[in-house]
């Protein structure tokens, strides 16, 4: 687990925070992603996770981005 219950939702405040000062913050866009995943927030996780891909190509971690993304479709 990423986070547990509380923390999960303080995580995702910070984040959600974090994506409204900064849209274009890959790395917040990222863990807001996976953090609402996390919640079960699945429609609102999916957007952010691409946002992610979009500002970072080249990221690293694409493969298992594009993973959780295709999971979250249910591909």
């Amino acid at each position: 687990k990423l986070f547990e219950s509380e923390e999960l939702d303080a995580s995702i405040r910070e984040f959600q925070r974090a994506v409204s000062i900064k849209p274009d913050m890959a790395r917040a866009q990222r863990e807001l992603g996976r953090a609402l995943n996390q919640a079960n927030r699945l429609e609102e996780a999916l957007p952010h996770l691409e946002r992610y891909l979009e500002l970072k190509p080249d990221a690293r971690d694409r493969e298992r981005v594009e993973g959780w993304i295709a999971s979250l479709r249910g591909s």
